[in-house]
């Protein structure tokens, strides 16, 4: 995925979900943990004046302090496009400041307010959303101090990276031209315990050398040692 970060943008790809599970489509899923919800956040600083290339219209706005005001006489405004390579399933605004009004916008023509909480407009069973615009609009003592745009992301665990027991490297690479900064966290949760089932005496399906047809395939768990259950689990690729 080809995917251009601005200052203060940031993706996080996650293996767990949040609670309830946010994803796209006209029914529930029905294994929600084969559904994984990372983050696209962006949070552009107001320090300085690199902010403003991050915006895609900016008028009548000054900035004094950190902090966006109207300029005097005027109704300020700033547009901020978002867009991500995984489907938009949730997001909020996280405002500090007082009087800044904020409304969306999917073509940058009809806009609709917006108030903190963006979940309405990226319902299951709507269109597939991957970009859409917001705009600040700051009339007079309005102020803007610190804006977060933060946005659900719906992922798939087989596309995700992991890790493994024992050494693991980890390589990044981008476009951008020298003096770049860029900060890549990793995060994980040991676990020891649990000990990985033994490798079947022989392939049953399909058999060695041959073909499966489809995708869904059906993995059959047999009973675990000390426990009294089996079940069958669908996995689809």
């Amino acid at each position: 995925m080809n995917m251009v970060l601005r200052p203060g943008e940031a993706i996080t790809w996650r293996w767990g979900h949040a609670e309830p599970v946010k994803y796209h489509g006209e029914s529930k899923p029905r294994y929600a943990d084969m559904i994984c919800n990372g983050l696209w956040e962006y949070r552009p600083d107001f320090s300085n004046n690199l902010w403003k290339m991050g915006a895609a219209a900016v008028e009548g706005i000054q900035a004094n302090g950190g902090e966006l005001t109207a300029a005097k006489g005027t109704v300020g405004t700033v547009i901020w496009i978002i867009r991500s390579p995984y489907v938009l399933v949730g997001g909020r605004l996280e405002v500090e400041g007082s009087g800044a009004k904020f409304s969306l916008s999917w073509d940058g023509k009809s806009w609709t307010e917006a108030g903190p909480d963006l979940e309405k407009f990226f319902p299951p069973s709507g269109p597939a959303r991957y970009e859409y615009r917001i705009r600040c609009e700051l009339a007079a003592g309005a102020r803007l101090k610190r804006l977060g745009i933060v946005n659900d992301i719906q992922m798939a665990p087989l596309a995700l990276p992991a890790m493994s027991i024992g050494e693991n490297s980890f390589v990044f690479t981008d476009e951008s031209p020298a003096g770049r900064k860029v900060r890549i966290t990793h995060e994980w949760v040991e676990r020891s315990v649990s000990r990985p089932p033994d490798a079947p005496p022989a392939p049953t399906f399909p058999r060695d050398g041959g073909e499966a047809e489809g995708t869904d395939l059906v993995f059959p768990l047999a009973a675990c040692e000390g426990c009294r259950w089996r079940q069958d689990r669908r996995l689809p690729l």
